[in-house]
């Protein structure tokens, strides 16, 4: 079983400070050993909400909303991790995943890169940009209900066969 991890960000971050230097390496430690252990599988962290995009779709057409924002509904009941050129083209993308869904609320939000942390330059060879999109929980998630199957079948990513082997 796959689970996902999530915290909250800090006042500071979401007023655009850096985390400090000492979090970084500590938690860089944590993934490094998590990932020899074969329990971490993959990471992102977002930007501030400053920088994220919401969707709310109903009846097929969806309403867009740039953060920053206050809070209200936090439950996430799934997400897809996406590299494409901007935020508009992921806003887009998300939008489609919004109609297949019916009624649904996405957030978009652009990952945290290394080069994010460090101030380096974006390397050459990496094209695009990361970003998560967290499809938010409807009153039947938050009652705990099995997700209905076309909302599944709205953002099942398909996944390699483990007989298929990498290029």
């Amino acid at each position: 079983m796959r689970y996902i991890v999530m915290h909250k960000v800090d006042v500071k971050m979401e007023a655009g400070v850096p985390p400090d230097h000492e979090l970084v390496k500590h938690m860089g430690r944590l993934v490094g050993e998590s990932l020899k252990q074969g329990i971490f599988i993959d990471g992102a962290g977002l930007h501030r909400s400053a920088r994220r995009v919401r969707l709310r779709c109903t009846g097929g057409s969806c309403d867009v909303e740039r953060g920053p924002y206050q809070g209200e509904n936090e439950l996430v009941a799934s997400m897809a991790l996406i590299r494409i050129d901007s935020i508009d083209a992921a806003v887009e993308q998300a939008q489609r995943f919004g109609v297949a869904l019916g009624d649904a609320e996405i957030e978009i939000g652009p990952v945290v890169e290394p080069w994010d942390l460090t101030g380096s330059p974006k390397p050459a060879d990496v094209k695009g940009e990361q970003f998560l999109l967290l499809f938010k929980g409807d009153p039947d998630d938050e009652r705990g209900q099995e997700i209905a199957p076309k909302r599944a079948d709205a953002v099942a990513q398909p996944r390699p066969s483990p007989s298929s082997s990498a290029p």
